[in-house]
């Protein structure tokens, strides 16, 4: 099953993240838009850094963002950031420039599954 047909939100992720809150619908609202502003800073990080071949920027712009990704349940994201993480650790970027798309390309589900959920709290 390729990236785009999981779901952008891990269903069992996001219940337990809803248990956490246990019903407090603001908590809930300031959290993922926390991580909207965060991910958003985060994700511009990650061509800049392919782009100058600075492999520092992009294993920790997608260690941060793989950690907050698998917080709200976008696991598909965080996986993808795991990847990026490696590869940027490893310095050697050369995989990174399909990964990079495919980790933007994800995000932009994230956030329109994030927002359609903001509307619903």
């Amino acid at each position: 099953m390729s990236e785009s047909e999981l779901p952008a939100i891990d269903a069992t992720a996001y219940a337990a993240l809803e248990e956490i809150a246990d019903g407090d619908n603001e908590f809930m609202t300031e959290l993922l838009n926390q991580y909207l502003i965060d991910a958003v800073q985060l994700i511009d990080v990650l061509a800049p850094a392919l782009e100058s071949s600075n492999a520092l920027d992009l294993e920790r712009a997608a260690h941060t963002l793989k950690s907050s990704s698998a917080n709200v349940g976008a696991m598909t994201l965080s996986d993808l950031c795991e990847d990026l993480q490696c590869i940027g650790r490893s310095g050697d970027l050369g995989e990174a420039a399909s990964k990079v798309p495919l980790a933007i390309a994800e995000y932009a589900r994230v956030c329109d599954e994030l927002k359609a959920r903001l509307e619903k709290l």
